[in-house]
């Protein structure tokens, strides 16, 4: 029984592939547009903790230009929900530390130098909500930094 699912699935995805990604292209621009425009708060959290499960699929998401742009901006939003989903989505992408879901060492390069510098700044955010994410994200980078030199790196914009 196992076996025929299995093989359901592949013969789904084999067949359905091409519009599975474009799907996913679409709905991840529809929740760019989202989070971007919305008027509410609410609604604006909603679209970047979808994007956030998206992210967890496809961690290279997190590096479109788009995506930054959208997290900039948001990681500076009037509004604690916002910046913390902020957060939690650049959470999503070092995920759990495993070598399975563990970023590799040249998309974590990049990750660093696109967003670093944003994380140290909100640890001074007003919101004990948004420091404290801050906080375990930190925790999180310097878990996946395997480099000596780049832990050192990422000290020193902490320091900084």
């Amino acid at each position: 029984m196992k076996f025929e699912v299995q093989y359901a699935k592949a013969l789904f995805l084999k067949i359905f592939e091409k519009d599975l990604i474009d799907i996913g292209a679409g709905l991840k621009d529809t929740l760019i547009l989202i989070s971007f425009s919305a008027k509410t708060a609410s609604l604006r959290s909603r679209g970047l903790k979808a994007i956030g499960k998206l992210i967890r699929q496809q961690r290279d998401i997190i590096l479109d230009e788009k995506i930054q742009s959208l997290l900039h901006l948001r990681a500076r939003d009037t509004s604690v929900v916002a910046r913390e989903s902020t957060l939690e989505m650049l959470q999503q992408f070092l995920g759990r530390k495993s070598p399975q879901s563990q970023a590799n060492d040249a998309s974590l390069k990049k990750f660093l130098a696109v967003y670093l510098r944003l994380i140290v700044e909100k640890a001074g955010d007003k919101s004990h909500l948004v420091r404290r994410k801050v906080i375990q994200l930190l925790s999180a980078i310097l878990d996946h930094v395997r480099d000596g030199q780049e832990t050192t790196s990422v000290l020193k914009v902490l320091l900084l």
